[in-house]
């Protein structure tokens, strides 16, 4: 996710003689002739992840006078990025314009803060179709304003070993398994015998592990105080 930053005075004009400080929000101004706005985009893991200078690049070409400058701010398989990103927006005159989301619970925290702007106006403005995220967009709004837009997408996918299945005499998984029949089935091929274990099911440490499924059912979504701050 992406979301935009409060206050920044990142946002620079250079003009070749200097800079100066730009006042008026990033999504509003036009370059003027020979000028460059430089917007400041707070992420993680710049050497790692292979999408982002295509992105920054297809950006720039698509808005001539705008530019990206990049600030890698720590690794995101650890805590570094968010407690790094809460430290950067947590003063007054953040110069970040743009910052990566790593979390729910991040995204919810910076919410209350006050550090993120709401996107809604700039949505209707330029006519951005919401639902092409697939109700995403949905689960990440708060009291009727959205402060985040997808920028990627997961898929999870479920391994099995067809011969242990075969050994136990338990039916293959298929596609449209209910999550009550994927529970049975899970404990259907375990085996606790000791020295010849086998584990029904591993789930990945991720949160998204537990969120996707949680959701399913429609009563809560991810940014429901609910149902992050229970999990």
């Amino acid at each position: 996710m992406r979301g935009a930053c409060r206050g920044s005075s990142g946002r620079q004009r250079d003009s070749g003689s200097g800079t100066q400080a730009a006042t008026s929000q990033a999504a509003e101004e036009t370059p003027a002739a020979g000028e460059t706005i430089t917007l400041k985009w707070a992420l993680w893991d710049w050497n790692a992840i292979y999408y982002y200078q295509p992105l920054i690049a297809e950006f720039e070409k698509q808005n001539p006078g705008v530019k990206i400058e990049a600030v890698d701010l720590g690794s995101g398989g650890t805590n570094d990025y968010v407690t790094n990103l809460a430290t950067e927006l947590s003063g007054n005159g953040t110069d970040f314009d743009i910052a990566t989301i790593q979390s729910v619970p991040q995204y919810t925290t910076l919410v209350e803060k006050g550090v993120l702007a709401p996107l809604n106006d700039y949505i209707a403005k330029d006519g951005v179709d919401t639902s092409l995220y697939g109700g995403l967009v949905e689960q990440v709004t708060i009291d009727g304003q959205v402060y985040e837009l997808p920028f990627r997408s997961d898929f999870w996918m479920l391994y099995y070993n067809p011969a242990i299945f075969e050994k136990q005499g338990v039916e293959m998984p298929t596609n449209d398994m209910t999550w009550e029949q994927y529970d049975a089935t899970a404990r259907a091929v375990a085996d606790p015998t000791p020295g010849q274990e086998i584990y029904g099911s591993h789930y990945h440490t991720w949160r998204s592990c537990v969120q996707c499924p949680a959701i399913l059912d429609g009563k809560l979504t991810l940014a429901d105080s609910g149902f992050y701050k229970r999990n």
